[in-house]
């Protein structure tokens, strides 16, 4: 397992206190649990870990660090920035060691211009606080070490898509060497780490809720209850005369972890967008094209499809309307968004229907149509009017445009979304 070097970290953290110990004392022994295999099992979930929440106290005490052939000079471990930072990588990276093992699907990193190089996709997302934690160490040169690390983690596996938590556990890890042995304390660190998210996927819980075999309220793949709209028409003349009439149908969001486009499919007030847009809130801003502002609720989410659905008040926008076949390659498209955030809200750009691609094993339309950070959720629209698409993706490819939108059916049919005639 690969580690970050926490000596750095604790050297700057010690408070030589200036007793004298004869060794580390031996910290509480754990059991460490198998993950509970589902290597080969249909329709496993994938799970992202976000967060490890830290005590907030100040130099706080966390361990005894000795060294020397006895063990004789001993100084105090705290808190400190470094040590922090290296907790919180050694938790996330024990949870994929372990997920890996266990047989689960990895999150990729996403290849959205909308989203920061670390963001990643998942059906769950995963957090940690540490509750305890006890490292008593003797360094009795550059190389060995012995003694032990114990922590007590307390975790929560949340559903973006019913926005809440399904699984809070409480697990344990240690690591205990009575004799010395070449390992860094990261690595003695990791060890335990390594045993608490091990038996986290222990959990038969976990692994019910990751396989699909739980009964969950509302799973992220089955079908919800059928929400009916009154949706748009195309607008006589298509795309070209209508473009301000369109414009007014989208809208920029903000929920208050950054912006993003949606736009309009009922006239009722209910909004399409993606799912990384809105992210885990529950309500949002809502801009239109007037400047007027409104609160919006997310009401459905799928996080597989990166889909919403958002209600807000009726206004006088006129719906989009939405296409059911299939775009062909080589038709020309355009997009409406509000790239790099409401200061350019409303912005229409044309490029053409490049490819019909499946990426990760989802269908996505590819255009060479421009779109920036902000774009996210806003729709392509053909000629005519009609929606195609939800801007969701793009690759790093030089100068070329590779950007990606969902099929505007498939985006209905998750969230179960239809329209009266």
């Amino acid at each position: 397992m690969k580690v970050l070097i926490l000596a750095a970290g604790c050297a700057a953290a010690l408070l030589t206190a200036g007793t004298v110990a004869a060794g580390p004392e031996k910290v509480r022994t754990v059991e460490a649990k198998p993950p509970i295999s589902v290597a080969g099992r249909p329709g496993l979930k994938i799970v992202a870990f976000r967060k490890l929440a830290m005590p907030k106290a100040a130099a706080q005490k966390v361990g005894d660090l000795m060294s020397g052939v006895f063990c004789s000079r001993q100084q105090d471990l705290v808190w400190d920035q470094k040590m922090i930072a290296t907790l919180a990588a050694v938790v996330k990276q024990s949870v994929y060691l372990q997920l890996n093992k266990a047989g689960y699907p990895l999150p990729k990193r996403s290849d959205s211009v909308f989203e920061s190089p670390q963001a990643v996709s998942a059906d769950f997302d995963l957090g940690a606080s540490l509750k305890s934690l006890r490292i008593s160490v003797c360094e009795q040169d550059d190389s060995e070490r012995k003694g032990g690390v114990w922590l007590r983690l307390r975790w929560e596996l949340y559903s973006p898509q019913q926005q809440k938590v399904l699984l809070d556990v409480t697990t344990e890890g240690s690591y205990q060497s009575d004799t010395p042995k070449k390992i860094s304390m990261n690595a003695m660190i990791g060890r335990a780490g390594l045993a608490a998210a091990g038996n986290l996927l222990a959990d038969q819980r976990f692994a019910d809720i990751m396989t699909g075999a739980a009964q969950l309220a509302q799973k992220d793949d089955s079908a919800p209850p059928t929400i009916r709209l009154k949706g748009g028409r195309p607008p006589a003349g298509g795309l070209a005369k209508n473009a301000t009439l369109l414009r007014a149908a989208v809208v920029t969001l903000d929920s208050g972890r950054g912006s993003g486009s949606g736009f309009f499919i009922g006239r009722e007030g209910y909004l399409l967008t993606n799912q990384h847009v809105v992210k885990d809130a529950k309500f949002l801003k809502v801009k239109l094209a007037t400047g007027r502002e409104l609160v919006g609720e997310v009401l459905r989410v799928n996080a597989r499809r990166d889909v919403a659905l958002v209600k807000t008040e009726s206004t006088d926008a006129e719906p989009l309307a939405t296409r059911d076949t299939e775009p062909n390659i080589g038709e020309d498209v355009f997009a409406i968004g509000s790239p790099l955030g409401e200061k350019f809200s409303g912005t229409l750009t044309r490029g053409v229907l490049s490819s019909h691609r499946t990426l990760d094993g989802l269908r996505f339309l590819q255009s060479d149509v421009a779109v920036l950070p902000g774009n996210s959720g806003g729709p392509l629209l053909d000629t005519s009017g009609r929606v195609i698409g939800v801007a969701a993706r793009a690759l790093e490819a030089g100068r070329a445009n590779l950007n990606f939108f969902i099929p505007i059916r498939e985006a209905l049919d998750v969230l179960g979304v239809a329209f009266d005639q």
